[in-house]
């Protein structure tokens, strides 16, 4: 009768058990991909009132009702406004107007009311189990009066202090 030597039996043990790990693996989560869509542009106490603008730098996207939230306060509330659905065309900007009060005026409004203490923004997608923080930014205090705080050029990773353009490329450049 043939008996395997113990290093044998000890790598097939091995082997068994690596593969019963990997087939009880989770399925790679769904959601969104890195970079798809960030957080490029914020005003805090504006003419035009506090708002914050997303940009999809690439693909047409929509974000679906439901599993798309922002909020100022990553930590304590990820998925404190849930955003309605919206679709951004490729290199598309929409404006989410800051508004600590219910308001029905059109367009996009959120609830955070960010005011003088500035802004910590943070982007979140959740399928109701699974929750991934996008894309975050700070503003630190309050903007100048059509001033802004954003991304340039639109989606890279510089940020400057920029003339407030909500919905649109990114304005220019303003020195300290």
């Amino acid at each position: 009768m043939w008996k395997p030597a113990l290093p044998t039996l000890s790598i097939l043990a091995l082997l068994t058990a690596c593969t019963r790990e990997q087939a009880t693996m989770p399925a790679t989560m769904p959601g969104p991909e890195a970079g798809r869509i960030v957080i490029n542009e914020i005003a805090v106490n504006g003419e035009q009132g506090d708002w914050v603008e997303l940009y999809n730098p690439g693909e047409p996207l929509t974000l679906e009702a439901g599993a798309w939230f922002i909020t100022d306060d990553a930590v304590g509330q990820p998925l404190l406004y849930k955003l309605p659905r919206l679709v951004l065309p490729r290199e598309g900007h929409v404006v989410i107007w800051c508004d600590p009060d219910e308001v029905t005026e059109s367009g996009v409004h959120a609830g955070l009311g960010i005011g003088r203490r500035g802004a910590d923004l943070a982007l979140f997608w959740s399928d109701g189990v699974h929750k991934v923080m996008v894309d975050e930014a700070s503003v630190d205090g309050v903007t100048p009066q059509d001033m802004s705080f954003g991304r340039t050029p639109d989606g890279t990773m510089q940020w400057a202090t920029l003339t407030a353009t909500p919905g649109a490329t990114n304005g220019e450049v303003v020195e300290p």
